[in-house]
C-alpha cells in the first residue's frame, strides 16, 4: 500500500495536465453535430445559452446599469439589473427561426440567447436561472452555457435550485480560455443530470460556500478546481458520476465536509483535504467503491466531533486503506458512532494505527469497524488500545 495522505492523490497526473487544461486547449470537444457553436464569434463580456425550445427558460443578471438580451443575433429586450428574463413558451417567439437540432431525443429547435451589459466596459457580475411559472421544481431547457468573460462572476444557484429549477438537458458549461472565474459557487449545477463537461473552476481565493455544487450530476466524470477557499463542502459531489477531482481543494477554513463525496460510486481520486477547522466530516466518503488506494489524513482536525468514512452492505469501500485522526479531537457528537470505518479496506495494522491515534474520551463514544478488512484479525490487546481510552468498538 502507498501512503499518499501528505500529498495530492495522483499528483503526477495533475501536474502533467495543468498546462494543457489551463490554456484552453482541452476545451469541450463533444458538441453534438447539429448544435450551433455558441463560442464562434463570441463577444467579450457576454454570456451565451443554447436552449431547447420545448422547455422554458428564466434567468436573472446583475450589472451596474442593466443588461440586454439578443436571440439568435436579433435584439430582444433590455432589462434593469437584477430583473428577470422569462420565456415560458417558445412557440410564442417568432422573431427568428432558430436552429434545427436532433439532440437530445425529441428535440427539434434551439435558440441562442446572448446576454450582455447595456453599457460598454461593464461586467456581468452575477447570473442565475430562475423559475418562471411552476410552483414545483421546474425543468428548464439550457443545453449549453458559455461564459465569454475575463472577470469573476457569482453563479450562486446558477443552473439549479433545490425544488425550484434544474437543467436536466445541460451537457456542457464552457468559458473563455477554458477557465471560469468564480466569486460564488453554491448549488451551481444542482441536478444537471446530463452535464458532462465544465471548464477549470477558478475560485479566486475567495471564501465561499460549496454546497451541492455537483449535487446529483450523474454524468460528470472529471472536474478541476483552482484557488479554492471553501468554508463548507457539504454535498459537494453528492450522488455524482465523478471519477477524478483535480487541482486543489483548499479547505483550512472549511467547517463541514458532511456528504462531500457521498455515494460517488465511480470516484477514484481527489486532492488532499485540510480538516483544521472542521467539526463535521460525517459521510465525507460514503459508498465510494471505486476509490484508488488512499489514506485519509484528518489529523489536523482537532475540532472534529464526528467522522464517517464507510460503506453500507452489500457495498465495500476497499480503496480506503487508512484513516488518521487527531488525539485532541473531542468526537462528542450526540449520534453514534462518532467514528465509522465499516466495510473499508483498513487492515489490522491500519486499525491499530487508528486506535493509537484516538483521543481519551469519557462519554461512551463508539467506533464502528463492522466488515473492515482487518476487523477479524484484531487481538484482545489491539482492541484494548481503544477501549482503555474510553471507546466502545462495534465489529
Amino acid at each position: 500500500m502507498k501512503d499518499i495522505s501528505p500529498e495530492y492523490i495522483n499528483e503526477e497526473t495533475i501536474t502533467l495536465q495543468t498546462s494543457v487544461e489551463n490554456t484552453g486547449k482541452n476545451d469541450w470537444k463533444n458538441k453534438p453535430e447539429s448544435w450551433p457553436d455558441i463560442r464562434k464569434n463570441a463577444e467579450e463580456g457576454h454570456v451565451y445559452l443554447l436552449v431547447d425550445t420545448r422547455y422554458p427558460i428564466g434567468f436573472v443578471v446583475t450589472t451596474t446599469a442593466g443588461y440586454s438580451v439578443a436571440i439568435d443575433g436579433t435584439p430582444y429586450a433590455d432589462y434593469a439589473s437584477n430583473a428577470q428574463f422569462s420565456m415560458a413558451d417558445w412557440e410564442d417567439y417568432t422573431d427568428t427561426p432558430g436552429y434545427d437540432i436532433s439532440e437530445p431525443t425529441g428535440a427539434t429547435k434551439a435558440h441562442i440567447i446572448d446576454i450582455y451589459p447595456q453599457t460598454e466596459n461593464e461586467s456581468i457580475n452575477t447570473f442565475h436561472c430562475a423559475r418562471i411559472v411552476e410552483s414545483s421544481e421546474e425543468e428548464q431547457g439550457v443545453l449549453w452555457a458559455h461564459f465569454n468573460l475575463t472577470n469573476s462572476i457569482n453563479l450562486y444557484q446558477g443552473f439549479g435550485r433545490y425544488n425550484y429549477y434544474k437543467q436536466p438537458l445541460m451537457q456542457a458549461c464552457t468559458a473563455k480560455n477554458n477557465t471560469l472565474k468564480l466569486s460564488g459557487i453554491d448549488s451551481l449545477f444542482l441536478r444537471a443530470t446530463s452535464l458532462t463537461y465544465v471548464p477549470v473552476l477558478d475560485c479566486q481565493n475567495i471564501s465561499m460556500t460549496a454546497y451541492g455544487v455537483f449535487y446529483q450530476t450523474s454524468a460528470i466524470k472529471e472536474v478541476r478546481f483552482e484557488n479554492t477557499n471553501f468554508t463548507t463542502m457539504q454535498y459537494l459531489f453528492y450522488i455524482s458520476g465523478i471519477e477524478r477531482v483535480k487541482g486543489s481543494l483548499k479547505t483550512p477554513n472549511c467547517t463541514t465536509f458532511s456528504g462531500a463525496f457521498q455515494s460517488c460510486y465511480n470516484l477514484k481520486s481527489f486532492p488532499k483535504l485540510n480538516f483544521t477547522s472542521a467539526t463535521n466530516a460525517n459521510l465525507v466518503l460514503f459508498d465510494d467503491t471505486s476509490l484508488e488506494d488512499i489514506v485519509l489524513d484528518t489529523s489536523e482536525g482537532v475540532n472534529l466531533t464526528k467522522i464517517g468514512t464507510y460503506a453500507t452492505a452489500p457495498r465495500f469501500m476497499g480503496g480506503l486503506k487508512g484513516l488518521r485522526v487527531s488525539n485532541q479531537a473531542p468526537f462528542n457528537n450526540a449520534t453514534p458512532p462518532q467514528i465509522n470505518v465499516s466495510r473499508t479496506g483498513l487492515d489490522r495494522n491500519a486499525l491499530v494505527q487508528l486506535f493509537n491515534d484516538l483521543p481519551i474520551v469519557s462519554a461512551g463514544q463508539i467506533i464502528s469497524i463492522v466488515g473492515a478488512t482487518g476487523a477479524s484479525d484484531l487481538t484482545a490487546d489491539d482492541e484494548a488500545i481503544a477501549t482503555a481510552k474510553g471507546w466502545t468498538i462495534t465489529k
